[in-house]
């Protein structure tokens, strides 16, 4: 339990650890994790919206897993930016994409 601790804290170093396979990734590709920490927002909320079609995304096989990808230049970032900046009542969710990126929907 003490090692757990120090672990979570940071303190101590694991004996081993897991090396995790690289993913292929085209340009401005974001796991679900990595674009909602950047964003500083919930990964559900991500989830939501590429269930309901507003962010494009692809799913990757990667060391018999799977890995969602989502499409999110420069452009689409700020917008999702612009959004959690505003507040709820007046926020605006974003519209459904049109497929013009070479991934696959999911």
């Amino acid at each position: 339990m003490v090692r757990h601790l120090l672990l979570k804290t940071g303190v101590a170093a694991p004996k081993y650890s897991r090396r995790k396979p690289a993913i292929e990734r085209q340009p401005d590709e974001w796991t679900i994790k990595e674009l909602a920490r950047h964003l500083a927002m919930p990964e559900a909320t991500l989830y939501v919206w590429v269930q309901h079609g507003r962010l494009r995304s692809r799913q990757v096989s990667v060391g018999g897993s799977t890995v969602k990808l989502l499409y999110a230049d420069a452009a689409t970032i700020a917008k999702l930016q612009e959004i959690r900046a505003t507040p709820k009542p007046w926020r605006c969710l974003p519209r459904p994409i049109t497929p013009n990126h070479p991934a696959t929907e999911s």
